[in-house]
C-alpha cells in the first residue's frame, strides 16, 4: 500500500527542496484525478479533507473511498484533514482514517492560541498523527502595495519560533499573500523563518504568485503547497461543450481537466518523479487491531451483546480508536476487536496508554461482572 506518514513525506520534500501538491476532495472525481495526475508525474500527493472553505461534506462517507485508494495507490499519498478545531474534531478526522490533520487559519491572544494548539498537537502526536498550525494576526503586510490593514499576516520569526516550540508542531502554515496586482512577498522574512523553524512550510493557497515566486518559495522552505483548483469554472467550460445531458463524458472530461492541472501544479513543484524516493524513506501508515477474548466459551450471546455495547461506548471518546469490533477466535470465544489508528496508540510510552489502560481495565471489570474472566492479546 502507498498511504505513507505525513510527517516523512512532508520532511522529505523539506529536506530535497521541493514541494508536494496539496488538493481539497469534495468528491471522488476529484480524487480519481488528483490520484491519476500523481501517478502520471510519479510524484507524491496530499489529499485534504473537510476543508472550512470549500464545506466539511459527508466525511463519512467519503473518507472510505479516499483510503481505500490511497492504499492501493503506486504513488505516495497522505491524507490531512483541515479543518480540526477541537479535540472532539481531532478524534473524528483519526477515527475516520486521516493521517494528518491541520487548524484552520485562526487569529487571536498568542497564550490562548498556544494553550488550545499545544492541546491538540499533543492529542494527535500521542496517536502518531502529526498537526499543522499557525498563528495568524493583523498588525502589518508581508506583500508590498497592500493597502488592508487587516490582511491576515506571517508572524515575526520570534512568534513562529515561540508557537513551534511551546507547541510542538509539525509543519507550520503560511498564508497566502494578499492578491494585489503586482504581488510581492516578503521573501527576507520568510528566510529568516525557515532559518528559525527548520521545519516544512506549508502555503495556504498560491493564487496570485507566478512561477517565479513560488521556485522562490519553494526554495526558502515552503514544502506543502494547497492547490486551490477552481472547480466550479472547469465544471462551466466543461458543460459548455458538451451535451448536457451526456452525464458519462461530463465526468470524464472534468476529470481530465482537473487531472491536467494538477499534474502542471505538480511538475512546478518540483515533486513530478519523486514517488519511488518517497516510498523508500518513508513510513508506511499501518492500521493495527488489539484483540480482548473473553476467556470463557459457556459466555452467551445476549452477556457479550452487553459486553461489546459497553465497549463501544467507553471507546468512543478515547483517542485513536478507529471503531469497536464483535468476534471470535479460531476456538469458538468471544472477542472483542479495537481498531487502532496507529502502532503507536498501544505502546506503554505514551500517554494515550492511560486512555487504552482504562478502557481495557473497564473491559475486564464487565467482564468479571457478567462472571468471565478476559485477557487482552494484541493481533
Amino acid at each position: 500500500m502507498a498511504l505513507v506518514d505525513m510527517r516523512d513525506m512532508l520532511g522529505h520534500a523539506y529536506e530535497h527542496g521541493y514541494a508536494v501538491a496539496a488538493f481539497d476532495v469534495i468528491n471522488v472525481e476529484v480524487l480519481a484525478a488528483a490520484l491519476s495526475a500523481a501517478e502520471t508525474c510519479r510524484a507524491p500527493v496530499l489529499l485534504m479533507v473537510g476543508n472550512q472553505d470549500v464545506g466539511n461534506g459527508d466525511l463519512e462517507m467519503l473518507m472510505p473511498a479516499i483510503e481505500a485508494a490511497a492504499q492501493r495507490s503506486p504513488v505516495p499519498v497522505s491524507i490531512e484533514c483541515g479543518s480540526v478545531t477541537s479535540l472532539e474534531a481531532l478524534r473524528r478526522a483519526i477515527a475516520l482514517g486521516c493521517n494528518g490533520v491541520a487548524m484552520p487559519r485562526v487569529q487571536g491572544a498568542f497564550p490562548a492560541v498556544v494553550n488550545r494548539m499545544r492541546e491538540l498537537v499533543e492529542s494527535a502526536r500521542d496517536c502518531g498523527v502529526p498537526l499543522e498550525g499557525a498563528w495568524l494576526r493583523s498588525a502589518e503586510t508581508v506583500v508590498s502595495g497592500s493597502e488592508g490593514a487587516d490582511d491576515p499576516v506571517w508572524p515575526t520569526p520570534a512568534e513562529a519560533a515561540a508557537l513551534a516550540q511551546r507547541t510542538g508542531l509539525a509543519v507550520f502554515s503560511l498564508d497566502e499573500p494578499a492578491s494585489t496586482t503586482k504581488t510581492k512577498i516578503d521573501f527576507p522574512r520568510l528566510k529568516i523563518l525557515n532559518s528559525v523553524l527548520k521545519m516544512p512550510l506549508a502555503l495556504y493557497d498560491a493564487t496570485s504568485l507566478n512561477e517565479d515566486q513560488i521556485r522562490r518559495v519553494i526554495f526558502k522552505g515552503v514544502a506543502k503547497i494547497r492547490v486551490n483548483v477552481a472547480i466550479n469554472d472547469i465544471a462551466k467550460a466543461v458543460l459548455a461543450r458538451v451535451t448536457a445531458n451526456d452525464g458519462v463524458s461530463f465526468w470524464r472530461a472534468f476529470r481530465d481537466e482537473v487531472s491536467a492541472v494538477a499534474e502542471r501544479n505538480m511538475r512546478l513543484y518540483g515533486s513530478a518523479g519523486r514517488a519511488a524516493e518517497v516510498l523508500s524513506r518513508c513510513k508506511h501508515w499501518a492500521v493495527v487491531q488489539q484483540v480482548w477474548v473473553c476467556n470463557d466459551e459457556h459466555l452467551s450471546e445476549q452477556a457479550f451483546t452487553g459486553l461489546l455495547s459497553e465497549c463501544q461506548e467507553l471507546a468512543g471518546n478515547s483517542p485513536g480508536v478507529r471503531g469497536v469490533f464483535a468476534g471470535r477466535t479460531l476456538t469458538g470465544q468471544y472477542c472483542v476487536v479495537l481498531r487502532l489508528s496507529h502502532p503507536q496508540v498501544s505502546t506503554d510510552a505514551q500517554p494515550t496508554q492511560a486512555a487504552m489502560a482504562m478502557l481495557r481495565c473497564s473491559f475486564h471489570e464487565r467482564c468479571l461482572a457478567v462472571g468471565v474472566q478476559a485477557l487482552g492479546t494484541v493481533a
